[in-house]
C-alpha cells in the first residue's frame, strides 16, 4: 500500500514537472509571439503616419519595431523613408546600412539607399547601390533610369544610352527616358537619333516643354533654323515663362538675320530671369548688328557682372570697344579671356601691339 501510494505520489511530481516545463515553454512562445504582433502594429501605425505626413511620429514608431525586433528590415527601410521627409539624410543612410547588414541581398534597401546618396549629390555611391539594386532584382524601371542620370551627369553618355534604353524596355512609356536618352545620343554625335527620341517624348507627353526646347536645340545645331523656331514657339505656348526657349528662339532669329526679332526675344529671356547671363551676352551681340553700341557694351558688362569668369563676353566686350577706339580697354578684354581659357582670344590680342 505505502509503495503504490509512492508511485502515485511520483507520478504526480512528473506530471507536475512537465507541466510546469510546458507552462514556461508556452510562456516564451506567446511572448514573442506577441512582441512579433506587438512590433507588426507599430510597424503599421507608422506606415500610416507617413501616409498622413506625421514623419516625426512615424519615426518613433519604428524606433520601437526596432527595439522589438531588431531584424525587421522593413521597419529600417521605411524609416529612412520618413527621415527623408524631413532632411535627415544620414539618418537615412544609418538606417539603410543597417538594413543591408540584415540583408545585403534586399533590392530595395539599396534602391532607396541609392535614392539618400543622390540626393546628397554623393554619385559613386549612388550609381554603386543602383547597381546592386538590379543586381538583386529591383523591380522597377527608376534604378535602371537614375543609373543612366548618373552615367550621363559623369559623361558616360554610351552607358547612359544603355541604361535609358534598358528602362524603356521595361517602361515603353518613361518618356523622361526617352528625352535624356536624346540628349545622350546628341552628345556623341547622333543627331538624328535625338531627334527621334525627342519626338517620341513629345507623342508620350504632349506638355513635355523641355522635350520641344531640346528639339529645337537639335535643329538650330544642325542649322534648320525655322524648324527650331517652331518647336520653341510650341514651348513658349506650353510654358510663356520658360525662359530658356525665349532665348534659344532668338538665337534661331539672330542666324535667320531677323536682329530685331532676336533682340526682342533675349528682352523677353532677361525680363523672366534677371541674371540670365547668357541672355545677355546674346543681346549685345544682336544689339552690335543693329550698330547700336553702346547698347551692345551696356548688355556685355552686364553678362560680365553677372559671371565674371565668362570668357566668351570679354571677347565680345573688347570687340565693342574696338569698334568705339577704346584698343587699351579691348585689349584687356582679350587678354582677360584668354587667361579664362578662350584660345580664339589669342588672334585678337596678336594686334593689340600696333594700335
Amino acid at each position: 500500500m505505502k509503495l503504490k501510494f509512492k508511485l502515485i505520489l511520483l507520478k504526480l511530481f512528473v506530471f507536475l514537472s512537465l507541466s510546469y516545463n510546458q507552462d514556461i515553454f508556452d510562456s516564451i512562445q506567446i511572448s514573442s509571439l506577441m512582441k512579433k504582433q506587438d512590433a507588426d502594429i507599430l510597424y503599421s501605425l507608422g506606415h500610416n503616419n507617413i501616409k498622413n505626413n506625421k514623419f516625426i511620429e512615424a519615426i518613433q514608431n519604428f524606433k520601437e519595431v526596432i527595439n522589438l525586433n531588431p531584424n525587421y528590415i522593413n521597419a529600417y527601410i521605411k524609416n529612412s523613408i520618413a527621415k527623408i521627409q524631413i532632411n535627415d539624410f544620414d539618418g537615412a543612410i544609418e538606417d539603410l546600412k543597417n538594413a543591408n547588414k540584415i540583408n545585403p541581398e534586399n533590392s530595395n534597401a539599396n534602391y532607396q539607399l541609392a535614392c539618400v546618396y543622390l540626393l546628397k549629390n554623393m554619385q559613386k555611391e549612388s550609381l554603386e547601390n543602383f547597381t546592386k539594386a538590379i543586381e538583386n532584382g529591383y523591380n522597377g524601371s527608376n534604378a535602371l533610369y537614375f543609373s543612366g542620370l548618373l552615367k550621363y551627369l559623369s559623361s558616360d553618355f554610351e552607358s547612359a544610352i544603355i541604361y535609358f534604353s534598358r528602362t524603356i524596355e521595361i517602361n515603353p512609356r518613361h518618356a523622361q527616358a526617352y528625352n535624356d536618352r536624346a540628349c545622350a545620343k546628341r552628345k556623341i554625335g547622333d543627331n538624328v537619333g535625338a531627334i527621334l527620341d525627342f519626338q517620341e517624348a513629345i507623342n508620350l507627353y504632349p506638355n513635355f516643354v523641355i522635350a520641344y526646347n531640346n528639339l529645337g536645340c537639335v535643329k538650330l545645331s544642325i542649322k534648320n533654323f525655322e524648324e527650331a523656331i517652331k518647336d520653341f514657339d510650341l514651348a513658349i505656348n506650353i510654358n510663356p515663362k520658360f525662359y530658356f526657349a525665349f532665348n534659344n528662339r532668338g538665337k534661331s532669329k539672330f542666324m535667320l538675320e531677323d536682329f530685331n526679332g532676336a533682340i526682342l526675344d533675349f528682352l523677353e529671356a532677361i525680363n523672366l530671369n534677371n541674371d540670365y547671363y547668357f541672355a545677355y551676352n546674346n543681346l549685345g551681340t544682336a544689339k552690335a548688328k543693329t550698330e547700336d553700341l553702346a547698347g551692345a557694351l551696356e548688355a556685355f558688362n552686364k553678362a560680365i557682372e553677372l559671371n565674371p569668369k565668362y570668357g566668351n563676353a570679354f571677347i565680345n566686350r573688347g570687340t565693342i570697344k574696338e569698334l568705339l577706339r577704346d584698343y587699351e580697354g579691348a585689349c584687356k578684354d582679350w587678354q582677360k579671356a584668354l587667361e579664362l581659357g578662350q584660345n580664339k582670344a589669342k588672334e585678337y590680342i596678336e594686334g593689340c601691339g600696333s594700335k
